[in-house]
């Protein structure tokens, strides 16, 4: 069953969607959100955590082999402000590893 998120700083998220609760977590880097949270359907028990910005990477890569050629396969999920240095980071490290072409 895992982690059930309760209370977002008191308020039910009993009828709240994922992006609902996600939404009330969201705020200002560096300031504090106090969670209930239930584990496993056990006692509730509230946490206080603190923002942190995160970076969600916007490019995955790997390398296959096909027809026995190294090819790097690169997938952009979004465009952000970071997505071309990204990109570039991608690029690199698979002409690093010696691919044959790019997908």
């Amino acid at each position: 069953m895992g982690d059930r998120i309760l209370l977002v700083d008191g308020q039910s998220t009993e009828r709240l969607t994922a992006e609902g609760v996600s939404q009330r977590l969201r705020g200002a880097e560096g300031s504090q959100v106090t969670l209930t949270i239930s584990r496993n359907g056990g006692n509730p028990r509230s946490v206080i955590i603190t923002r942190a910005r995160m970076e969600v990477p916007t490019v995955e890569y790997a390398l296959k082999t096909v027809g026995n050629r190294p090819i790097g396969y690169i997938r952009l999920i979004e465009f952000n402000a970071h997505a071309a240095e990204q990109m570039e980071e991608a690029i690199q490290s698979l002409l690093a590893e010696g691919v044959e072409g790019l997908c």
